[in-house]
């Protein structure tokens, strides 16, 4: 079963909401049958990072092998239900031991360093969208990989729908999150905030200082 992972572990600064923390809610999504980018994209709207859209990753399991930086497509308002701005980013991580990658923008201020579980794809959302927005991706022990932005757009309606029994990851930020997994064996970690954890079926980790509720 594969597993998807949903992470605001790099938030460096409070949201919107009133804990300051993020809500992943899997529960929401698996409700309205939405697939892995559209996940992705709602998870940044509804915790109001529309302009640091960086902040909330998703990574998926692959295959392929090696290292990589690929651009896939842009975000404007008109082309996904959501009103974010970016430029869509897949950072491979191919190789079987964890790893991390610097994503910076060419003669931008954007720049942000993320975990790249072994074995994954992981999904940034960068703010960068000058020009050809090119980026670059530094992985220690790697060549760097430099990129301009495609023009395709990044959302898509056809995503196969994640379920209640896929596997979740959850990784929560420094702040008050509200992190709910499904009915598989989800992983849930919540990080260094008054964290509330909602745990259906098996909940294999817990980390974090939290309130458990299960539901």
């Amino acid at each position: 079963m594969a597993t998807y992972t949903f992470s605001a572990k790099t938030l460096t600064s409070p949201t919107l909401l009133p804990t300051g923390g993020v809500v992943i809610n899997m529960g929401t999504i698996t409700g309205e049958g939405w697939g892995f980018r559209r996940a992705l994209l709602f998870f940044i709207d509804s915790n109001f990072l529309n302009t640091r859209p960086q902040f909330i990753t998703g990574s998926i399991p692959t295959g392929a092998t090696g290292r990589n930086l690929t651009s896939v497509g842009r975000l404007a308002p008109g082309n996904s239900p959501f009103n974010i701005t970016g430029t869509a980013w897949r950072l491979r991580n191919g190789d079987s031991t964890d790893s991390t990658g610097t994503l910076k923008g060419y003669g931008s201020s954007f720049i942000n360093t993320y975990d790249l579980a072994a074995n994954t794809d992981t999904f940034i959302i960068s703010p960068f969208v000058t020009g050809p927005a090119t980026h670059i991706l530094e992985i220690p022990s790697s060549s760097s990989f430099t990129k301009a932005a495609s023009n395709n757009p990044f959302y898509s309606a056809n995503d196969p729908a994640l379920t209640s029994t896929d596997n979740y990851k959850l990784i929560g930020s420094s702040f008050n999150d509200n992190l709910a997994g499904q009915n598989a064996n989800d992983t849930i970690l919540g990080g260094a905030g008054n964290d509330t954890i909602f745990a259906l079926g098996v909940m294999i980790m817990l980390r974090g200082v939290m309130v458990m509720t299960p539901y």
